[in-house]
């Protein structure tokens, strides 16, 4: 692609996600101040840090991806695109994020379906992790144990090497090398980021305790999952925040878990919005937004 057609791209692309992030919240404005009104700003403070803090661990999990289908590099290299490519979450359908991790690897020499297969790898380790916690810890925490035992299932399955192999494949049309290490390691790498991502909810919900503090994460990733699983709403919208709110009602009630589940939405798109921000200043000064015309190193 030119210099002009790729600006013109970026440009595209931005205004798809500005849009679908707009669209997400425009019938929320009233509902959004009356839940930030019933919780303290220091909690709202904490609860954004923690959010950040986890969404910048996914990033590790990126760079995982990426080895198996021999793709190495530094963390400034290889993270911060990805990070920028997320946001096409907010727009509405399953591929766009997908699109540009291949846009933006293919400026840097990588065939598209490379990185777009990583972004699947990912996914299905963001996802597969959080409902293995789930259907681990679940037992213990106030959720229909149906929930729980499907969530185990679930979560064992997405993350059997050989599924992972298959898809690697299968999307980036070359060699994947996906073993029991790799889904091993990729669940640990998740254990600290759905460790905030929980934290971030404790911090949002009054009156908690150790039960509780399992049901709220427990609950949101069986909801990122169920929001991951509707491709149409931008970022799960709907389907994410319904689910957390039946899966909390029982154990906070239906007022306070409709607050709990509306800023961590909030909170969980600013961290997005925040760290793709970051990230497009250090392509920029890396000169990462730009075409090198070499691959980056593999094996």
């Amino acid at each position: 692609m030119t210099g002009p057609v790729w600006s013109l791209l970026r440009w595209v692309f931005l205004a798809a996600v500005v849009a679908g992030a707009w669209w997400s919240w425009r019938d929320s404005g009233d509902d959004l101040e009356r839940a930030l009104g019933q919780v303290g700003q220091g909690q709202v403070a904490l609860a954004a840090v923690l959010v950040v803090v986890g969404l910048v661990l996914t990033g590790a999990v990126w760079r995982l991806a990426l080895a198996s289908l021999g793709i190495r590099g530094s963390a400034r290299e290889v993270v911060p695109p990805f990070f920028v490519a997320q946001l096409g979450k907010y727009i509405p359908g399953s591929v766009w994020s997908f699109a540009a991790q291949g846009a933006l690897g293919a400026r840097r020499g990588l065939p598209p379906r490379v990185p777009a297969a990583a972004a699947v790898l990912f996914l299905g380790v963001h996802v597969a992790s959080g409902l293995l916690l789930a259907g681990l810890l679940g037992w213990w925490a106030d959720l229909p144990v149906w929930v729980v035992a499907l969530s185990l299932l679930v979560g064992l399955v997405g993350l059997l090497p050989a599924v992972h192999r298959l898809v690697g494949r299968r999307v980036a049309g070359t060699t994947c090398d996906w073993d029991v290490r790799r889904s091993v390691l990729g669940a640990l790498l998740m254990v600290p980021v759905w460790s905030c991502y929980a934290l971030a909810l404790v911090a949002l919900a009054p009156d908690t305790d150790a039960s509780l503090v399992l049901t709220l994460g427990c609950g949101f990733a069986v909801a990122h999952a169920v929001g991951v699983a509707v491709p149409i709403a931008p970022a799960g919208l709907g389907a994410r925040d319904g689910v957390l709110v039946v899966l909390l009602a029982p154990a906070l009630g239906a007022g306070p878990a409709g607050m709990v589940a509306l800023v961590a939405r909030l909170l969980h798109a600013v961290a997005d919005f925040a760290v793709a921000g970051v990230s497009w200043l250090l392509m920029r000064a890396s000169g990462a937004g730009e075409p090198s015309g070499e691959t980056l190193p593999d094996h």
